[in-house]
């Protein structure tokens, strides 16, 4: 036996319950899959399977309503959430210093990306060449550098005004 749709198979299982009615009714038991019924029994056996197919087929509708309504309500909701927390992060800030008060409103501060090896690796080298290209060095390298006067000029000094 195939698998039926849904509706295929009630109006299957009617029209077993019609034949048991007309060719099995006046019989005291009968037998089916090893399992004994009256034929009352069976009939309502039967119509358990029916029953518990219409239950279903109304709570998948109640279940889709109810669905349908927290999705419009989520829809009014979640612009209003979105201008609260706009409003509480510009006037508390999105620091790690307001953290306390964000967390009061379930928020939590924004947190930096920590730099990866590569990227230091990549930024050392750069800031080295960089040095060497304008030629700059530290206090210590600097206090080393002493100046000697040109001596190829001679040094002349100023008369002394007359006055």
């Amino acid at each position: 036996m195939s698998n039926p749709s849904k509706a295929a198979r009630q109006t299957r299982i009617q029209k077993v319950v019609a034949g048991l009615t007309k060719y099995y009714g006046n019989l005291p038991q009968v037998t089916f899959a090893g399992q004994t019924f009256a034929p009352a029994a069976l009939l309502q056996f039967l119509q358990g399977d029916i029953a518990a197919s219409d239950a279903v087929d109304q709570a998948r509708a109640s279940l889709t309503q109810l669905v349908q309504t927290e999705r419009g309500i989520q829809a009014k909701t979640n612009p209003v959430l979105v201008a609260i927390r706009s409003a509480v992060l510009g006037q508390f800030g999105n620091t790690k210093d307001a953290a306390e008060v964000l967390a009061v409103f379930g928020y939590s501060p924004r947190s930096t990306r920590k730099p990866r090896a590569v990227e230091l690796v990549a930024k050392a080298e750069k800031a080295e060449a960089t040095r060497k290209a304008r030629g700059t060095t530290g206090k210590k390298a600097k206090a080393k550098i002493k100046g000697t006067p040109n001596q190829s000029a001679p040094v002349t000094t100023p008369a002394p005004a007359k006055g």
